[in-house]
């Protein structure tokens, strides 16, 4: 694949252009402050499964929405959930933390374009996170911030559709008849991709530096960057390639049958993928989680 430039050596011309871009982007809805605090806390003796349902139940909607999703046919509870304790208990910490940051970083990336397919493109952020943090540890990240880079790798796509919808609606067209990935239609045509501009967002939502730095160069790889944001970016990219394989996208980008990395073969990638129910039930916990998120209307 071909180097993507970095901001720093685009011509005058196109850096101006994204500066401008950049500067309307400040004024984006800033993510919950719940979010900071959930995302800063780590399962162990300081932080226990009450302390996180404390936490989240200051939030209602967040906690309607988590309740809602741990009572989901795809997680197969015993008996119903009631609590935000009790779906601490039976779902994991790490796993109701995620859905709950992940949650926020929706509510905060609505953009009010009625062309834009939301649930296809949540539905393919969850489902390259869930991928990615099956693929993390053998690339040596932690599966969380994996997740979370998963989530959040096309929000700059969402900056787009919000602030520049000619530039989007110009780049898929190429993308579709040429067949070529979206980002590098885009680098092509304006010098740079959405990754950059979802870097800023990141940034902005005040994020880990490793997190900003994968969704900044997931579209392709940089010389000269941050080894741990350079890891968890092959991660993101890889199962970014890995969901385009399963048919699974935004709607954006072209449809892909390009070959996977022999990653996905390895027994402990294969294991981490059937503990979170192989495909299809990544699947379908990526549609309960858009549903539950108030992006499809559940059917009567």
């Amino acid at each position: 694949m071909e180097e993507a430039p970095v901001s720093g050596e685009l011509p005058p011309e196109q850096q101006e252009r994204l500066d401008a871009l950049l500067a309307e982007i400040r004024d984006i809805r800033p993510l919950p402050a719940i979010a900071a605090r959930v995302l800063s806390m780590s399962e162990g003796e300081q932080f226990s499964a009450q302390h996180l349902a404390e936490l989240i139940r200051v939030d209602q909607a967040l906690s309607v929405r988590l309740l809602r999703l741990a009572n989901s046919p795809v997680y197969g509870m015993p008996r119903r959930v009631t609590t935000l304790r009790d779906a601490v208990v039976l779902l994991g910490f790490r796993e109701l933390r995620s859905l709950a940051v992940a949650s926020c970083v929706v509510d905060a990336s609505i953009v009010t374009k009625p062309d834009f397919d939301y649930p296809a493109f949540w539905k393919n952020s969850f489902a390259v996170a869930s991928f990615a943090a099956a693929l993390a540890e053998l690339l040596d990240c932690e599966k969380d911030e994996a997740f979370m880079a998963g989530v959040v790798h096309n929000v700059g796509r969402l900056a787009w559709a919000q602030f520049r919808p000619s530039w989007l609606q110009l780049a898929v067209g190429v993308a579709r008849r040429s067949g070529q990935n979206l980002h590098e239609v885009q680098r092509e045509l304006f010098g740079f991709s959405d990754a950059e501009t979802g870097g800023f967002i990141a940034r902005q939502w005040q994020f880990p530096e490793a997190l900003c730095e994968a969704v900044s160069t997931h579209d392709g790889p940089r010389s000269g960057d941050d080894p741990a944001g350079m890891r968890l970016a092959t991660v993101v990219r890889r199962a970014a390639r890995f969901a385009h394989a399963h048919r699974i996208t935004d709607g954006m980008d072209p449809d892909s049958r390009a070959g996977v990395e022999q990653d996905w073969s390895h027994p402990r990638v294969r294991n981490a993928l059937q503990a979170a129910g192989g495909v299809a039930g990544i699947l379908k916990r990526a549609d309960e989680f858009v549903t539950a998120s108030g992006l499809v209307v559940p059917a009567a």
